[in-house]
């Protein structure tokens, strides 16, 4: 049975998978504009910092008061949770396909389940372990029906780099739960102190990778157009703001393994966006890999009533 706060985590994922969702075409065109998504990834961050420290401010300036201890995880969580999930995918593509970046990606909601059964002390039903393996095959069907390659041009340093980013996302559901549940340090300041210092890491990178000063991403930022500046902040309020706060607010009421594996719906998302807005019709594969992964979240949200009890309140 499926009570109402869980109702309510499941409707905050979906909120997130959305937004998620439509980072597919909003990327595509980005890179029409000749966009470097290194630095969409530095703007991410600091409009999640801006935007989340602002809430924090309104809210409860006292959050902004953590520990060092506090301090120390907060670093840990915004290497991988943060530069990880930004940075560890755009820097993969330089050597893989993007249907293998893709497919490696999302075999996060198994690690998600695996560390949520021995970090957590949530083992999944035998139900969630079937719909995160159907949600991974839905994944493979749906990348490989596209027509692309699955061919690796570079492997290793690209391997790694997606497994930063897998890395990533697990760290980001595992974390986000472990803190809604200990309360070790109030998930708001963890959300915004981790995007401050990650915003730091991928200024830090950005020089590193472009041989330049680490102020040279300042030069880049003035050289952005509108359009450009347009899409970017949507990236960064929209899709990471209100996106990756979303899917913190579900892991207070749901599992991290059940939150990844529902999170897997954000690649039918992007495919009937993509159609509707790009004017690409979905392939059979991509259709086929839909129906699985839709399926996959089904099992994994149970059943649900046809009312949200966040409606209700």
């Amino acid at each position: 049975m499926v009570t109402s706060n869980k109702r309510d985590g499941i409707m905050f994922v979906l909120v997130a998978s959305f937004l998620w969702g439509t980072l597919s075409p909003v990327g595509k065109i980005l890179a029409a504009l000749k966009t470097d998504m290194l630095l969409v990834a530095l703007v991410r961050a600091g409009c999640v910092f801006l935007g989340g420290g602002l809430f924090l401010l309104w809210r409860d300036p006292s959050l902004f008061r953590i520990s060092f201890k506090q301090f120390i995880l907060v670093g840990f969580f915004s290497i991988f949770g943060v530069v990880g999930i930004y940075v560890g995918y755009f820097m993969a593509l330089q050597d893989l396909t993007v249907a293998t970046a893709v497919v490696v990606l999302y075999t996060y909601p198994l690690l998600t389940l695996i560390g949520s059964a021995l970090i957590m002390k949530e083992p999944p039903s035998p139900t969630l372990i079937l719909a995160a393996f159907l949600g991974l095959i839905g994944v493979g069907v749906t990348v490989w029906g596209s027509g692309t390659s699955l061919l690796i041009r570079e492997s290793v340093r690209g391997f790694l780099w997606i497994f930063i980013s897998v890395l990533g996302m697990v760290a980001y559901s595992l974390f986000g739960r472990w803190v809604a549940k200990n309360q070790f340090i109030a998930q708001e300041s963890l959300f915004v102190y981790a995007h401050f210092l990650g915003f730091f890491w991928i200024a830090l990178f950005y020089g590193v990778f472009h041989s330049v000063s680490l102020t040279g991403w300042v030069q880049a930022l003035r050289s952005l157009s509108p359009a450009q500046w347009g899409w970017i902040l949507y990236v960064g309020f929209g899709v990471s703001l209100f996106g990756y706060s979303s899917y913190f607010l579900a892991l207070r009421t749901i599992e991290a393994s059940t939150a990844s594996t529902i999170a897997t719906i954000e690649i039918v998302i992007a495919i009937t966006l993509t159609s509707l807005f790009m004017k690409q019709l979905p392939t059979a594969g991509e259709l086929l890999g839909s129906l699985l992964i839709t399926i996959a979240v089904v099992l994994a949200t149970g059943k649900i009533s046809s009312k949200f009890s966040i409606f209700q309140q």
